[in-house]
């Protein structure tokens, strides 16, 4: 048996590789909130850059005019706003698996992975305060919490998506 194998079977373990893979994750939104204003607008414009080619390949979209140029400041705007979204769903997804690794339970392991993710994103602006060219916005803060939803509502469906193919499963044979 492989030292992994050995050391996933222990469910103490898993449990601190849950929270750990939290903290890495944690690691990661704080990093791109350090990260200064022209870094990280550079960062998501070269993303909406790439999305605005594949557009272009199946829209005729006319970059060089006055309306192209507000498409894609507005395209920019809206990327942004969902990689807030997306990046605080995956972290719900991960807290929700620690916190159910950790035994939370019932309505408290939704509450509790709200309020972790939901007080991450308030300490998240207010590190951007520090940050050169960043500042701190509520409405982000309430993305970032749409986000959190988001993925605790996609772990439920996860969770009852995995026990329904289980009760499928052993029905058929």
């Amino acid at each position: 048996m492989s030292l992994l194998k050995k050391y996933l079977k222990n469910k103490k373990n898993i449990k601190y590789l849950s929270w750990f893979l939290v903290f890495v994750w944690m690691a990661v939104i704080f990093w791109f909130s350090a990260q200064p204003a022209t870094s990280s607008k550079n960062l998501s414009m070269g993303v909406t850059e790439v999305i605005l080619k594949i557009l272009s390949s199946f829209f005729n979209i006319a970059m060089d005019t006055g309306t192209g140029n507000v498409f894609i400041g507005f395209l920019h705007h809206i990327l942004r706003k969902i990689a807030h979204c997306t990046i605080y769903m995956v972290l719900a997804l991960l807290v929700m698996n620690a916190f159910r690794r950790s035994e939370v339970n019932g309505m408290r392991l939704y509450l509790f992975s709200f309020l972790f993710c939901a007080l991450y994103a308030c300490t998240d602006e207010i590190h951007q305060l520090f940050v050169p060219g960043r500042g701190a916005q509520i409405s982000d803060v309430l993305i970032d919490c749409i986000g959190a939803f988001i993925g605790i509502i996609l772990y439920v469906l996860l969770k009852w998506g995995a026990v329904l193919f289980k009760k499928m499963r052993y029905k058929n044979f």
